[in-house]
């Protein structure tokens, strides 16, 4: 057994006569208590590991570790994995319900729990072909056209939060507006309105609307 620097120096008083054998015993145990104590504390920054038994897998095994003043134990639960992305919770979607599916656009697009829709016009569904008569019959479809999208996909007109409305004619603004009003109930979505040179299919009104739930 090694003794301390402390412990040697008890002695060599001792044999001097300076201290009696009783107090020598005494001390010594209390010097070599202490050195164990501080052989047994860690070394900020070192890496405390347990024996592992015969047979036990080395996850089985709790190991301590001082790291920076901070305790861990070795096969604890991993950290909590991140949220999905906001790109992986993004839904193409084409319920075929008004437009055919084989178009180069997607009837609406979810993400998480908004939806956009594509703009929408006056036209039979199932079909390209428009309904017969003006901006009053058109209006009509069209917004009866995005109600069948809406609840295709588990939504509500009620659910809606913006539209855009494009006009042939900004003339015929006062009779789109009358359908409208019909349609949508207080408080109404926010929305936007113009008038273009011309629409798909020679339409006399296009409407695309979000819609968030």
């Amino acid at each position: 057994m090694t003794l301390s620097n402390q412990t040697l120096a008890i002695v060599l008083l001792c044999t001097l006569g300076v201290m009696s054998p009783r107090w020598l015993k005494a001390a010594t145990d209390s010097a070599e208590a202490a050195s164990a104590e501080t052989r047994a504390a860690p070394v900020a920054g070192a890496e405390v590991r347990r024996a592992k038994a015969p047979g036990q897998r080395e996850d089985q095994v709790q190991t301590p570790a001082v790291e920076s003043g901070l305790t861990t134990v070795k096969g604890s639960p991993p950290p909590a994995t991140a949220p999905p992305s906001a790109r992986s919770r993004v839904r193409f979607l084409n319920s075929g319900e008004v437009l055919p599916s084989n178009l180069p656009f997607s009837e609406a697009v979810e993400v998480g729990g908004t939806i956009y829709l594509s703009g929408q016009i006056g036209v039979i569904p199932g079909s390209l072909e428009l309904i017969e008569g003006g901006i009053t019959e058109q209006a009509q479809r069209t917004l009866d056209n995005i109600d069948l999208i809406l609840k295709a996909h588990g939504y509500a007109r009620a659910d809606v939060v913006k539209c855009l409305v494009m006009l042939a004619d900004i003339d015929e603004w006062g009779a789109f507006n009358s359908v409208y009003t019909q349609f949508f109930e207080p408080p109404y979505p926010a929305r936007s309105a113009l008038a273009a040179s011309g629409l798909a299919l020679g339409a006399r009104v296009e409407v695309e609307c979000i819609a968030a739930r």
